[in-house]
């Protein structure tokens, strides 16, 4: 049986943010996982998003992207 001892707080999810420049129009925008064409989850690992003005495919490593996170 399991008794709680110490009531514990849940936290709240979080949302990644990225932040790129496109090397082609050098558009800066901010995209979410769910708009990556690919995620390489791996040490190293690529992201490949598709810029909004231009369209070209970028390819950038995963630790090279800046971030924030978002409380939902």
């Amino acid at each position: 049986m399991i008794k709680i001892l110490k009531e514990g707080i849940v936290p709240k999810p979080k949302r990644y943010i990225y932040k790129t420049t496109c090397e082609n129009c050098h558009c800066e925008f901010e995209f979410e996982p769910g708009d990556c064409l690919f995620i390489e989850r791996r040490i190293n690992g690529m992201v490949v998003v598709d810029c909004p003005c231009c369209d070209k495919r970028i390819y950038r490593k995963h630790e090279s992207l800046s971030f924030r996170e978002v409380e939902e």
